[in-house]
């Protein structure tokens, strides 16, 4: 059977919106795919071979992160065409390739201390909002962008939220400083929109600041650009890249998730000094993580090592009688 590359993606991406897949997922599956068209060409996809796969690695600088990832994609499209017999039984064009190694990189995390000096940073209400949000919900980033005002139940002290990765929903605790936050920022909100709807997005998209020419010179319009309520915020890790740039602590790869990862340890840390129970089950479910290892990621492995070497280090590891002889038996 002649396919070629081209349509056997619309073929895939087809197969995939029909297994009711989340769309961020089926966008990651076809990313590399797409952009293999401008590399591969649109040619019959029995043709591919170990040398398209190479030069589609080598026009691109991926991380081997990513490469891992693109690859792993890569491998079940075709297990896909094989499936539904595009290509020979045997067909498998990456078969030469192994992931590679992906050095362990410790993320950003911003201690607790700084969370006020973070949110001083933010340069418009709405920003000092999402980053709020960020630091004490956890949001994902599609969590923060469709939340609504009728999402903020003051009464309870819960926010109710949507996990888009895993199709749950679920309500947060509105903790006393997200309260005031929150309060703060409605306040503006209704003063610069009138009375609030309940299904306005609660932090909104708004305009760019907009400039005119004054006498000859460009000035700007207004300092704070006019919300638009009933238009989702297109970049939700925006606000926080440009406070955590104010601080000098932007780089490639923070946003949203350093808040995130920030206020899931923060959490953590608090916990453990109350001495409670279960702590990383109760950080994780703040998370919405399943799986404690994934939590434990988060919230990093290189401080628990530090937190370890500082318990244990030239100290005793049981109490005096426990696990340990007090004397040596000399046995002839």
């Amino acid at each position: 059977m002649y396919i070629n590359v081209n349509r056997a993606i619309e073929l895939y991406e087809r197969h995939l919106r029909s297994a009711d897949l989340a769309e961020n997922t089926i966008k990651n599956k076809l990313q590399p795919l797409r952009l293999a068209l401008p590399v591969w060409g649109s040619v019959d996809v029995k043709r591919i071979n170990a040398q398209n796969i190479d030069d589609l690695f080598s026009r691109y600088e991926w991380s081997p992160r990513t490469r891992n990832l693109y690859l792993g994609v890569l491998r079940q499209f075709f297990a896909w065409c094989r499936h539904n017999r595009y290509v020979p039984r045997e067909f498998d064009p990456t078969l030469s390739w192994r992931n590679r190694t992906v050095p362990s990189v410790e993320r950003q995390r911003i201690p607790v201390e700084r969370f006020g000096e973070l949110l001083d940073a933010t340069q418009h209400p709405r920003d000092r909002a999402a980053v709020a949000l960020g630091l004490y919900t956890f949001l994902r980033g599609s969590e923060l962008q469709t939340l609504q005002v009728q999402d903020v139940d003051f009464t309870s002290s819960l926010l109710r939220i949507y996990r888009h990765k895993t199709r749950e929903e679920d309500h947060l605790p509105i903790c006393l400083e997200l309260r005031e936050e929150l309060q703060t920022w409605l306040n503006w909100y209704r003063q610069d929109r009138g009375d609030l709807q309940p299904n306005w997005f609660l932090v909104p998209s708004k305009r760019s600041n907009h400039f005119t020419w004054v006498d000859g010179r460009q000035v700007q319009v207004t300092d704070t650009p006019p919300l638009r309520p009933e238009k989702m915020m297109t970049h939700p890790y925006r606000p926080a890249k440009r406070a955590l740039a104010a601080l000098g602590l932007d780089a490639p790869g923070e946003g949203e998730h350093t808040l995130r990862r920030s206020g899931a340890r923060a959490l953590l840390d608090s916990l453990r000094v109350e001495g409670t129970d279960s702590a990383l089950l109760r950080v994780g479910a703040m998370l919405g993580h399943k799986d404690t290892r994934i939590t434990a990621h988060y919230v990093g492995l290189h401080m628990e090592r530090e937190q370890r070497n500082e318990l244990l280090a030239g100290k005793r590891m049981f109490p005096q009688g426990q696990g340990v002889t007090t004397g040596l038996r000399l046995v002839r």
